[in-house]
């Protein structure tokens, strides 16, 4: 019989899977076009951060020329979180901008520069990334699964109860990150086009 590794065992015990069904390869870019990221295989999930650094940052965006904002009327940011190793840059690499809250931040926000559209969140100890949906079509925006850090709100008691409301993030989410991580070997990887991105 086929020997299996420690790593297999502890999938088939657990059933670890990725998240929902997406097509094989899906490409979003910024509002111009010049850059372009293309995702391969399925999302982990489809969720909304309700997290103060979430909706600084896009106030700090919307003050750009010709910038946006990524929160919605709730000051929720709806992000598709993705494992990093299935993005890819396949143009406009040279365009993308990293911005920290704080200089000593382990969460960067990369920007597309040539039209100032946000493209990602990259937590950098993370094997994970988390595009901003305001990217997607409406016809192809993964519905919402989760929402997280609902504890940052003050009135986190007025959301609506469609999804589940984590104070900070719900099981299944975290069981989401957890299983995604497994099947990556417990590694983070590092991606070539984004540790190139520039400063704002």
């Amino acid at each position: 019989p086929l020997a299996l590794t420690p790593l297999n065992r502890i999938i088939i015990l657990f059933n670890i899977h990725e998240g929902p069904v997406m097509q094989e390869s899906h490409s979003i870019t910024c509002r111009c076009g010049a850059v372009r990221l293309t995702l391969s295989g399925s999302s982990i999930m489809s969720s909304e951060c309700m997290c103060t650094s979430c909706r600084s940052a896009s106030e700090v965006f919307a003050a750009l020329p010709d910038g946006m904002g990524m929160t919605d009327g709730k000051g929720a940011t709806h992000v598709i979180i993705h494992r990093a190793d299935k993005v890819a840059c396949d143009a406009g690499a040279e365009n993308l901008q990293q911005h920290r809250l704080t200089p000593d931040s382990p969460t960067r926000r990369i920007l597309a520069s040539c039209c100032n559209t946000p493209m990602f969140l990259d937590f950098e100890p993370g094997h994970w990334v988390s595009l901003y949906a305001i990217n997607w079509s409406e016809n192809d925006r993964p519905a919402v699964e989760y929402r997280m850090f609902c504890n940052d709100l003050a009135d986190a008691d007025c959301l609506p109860s469609d999804v589940p409301n984590g104070r900070p993030m719900p099981l299944g989410a975290v069981w989401r990150l957890a299983s995604s991580f497994a099947l990556m070997g417990f590694r983070s990887p590092i991606v070539a086009f984004m540790q190139r991105a520039s400063n704002v």
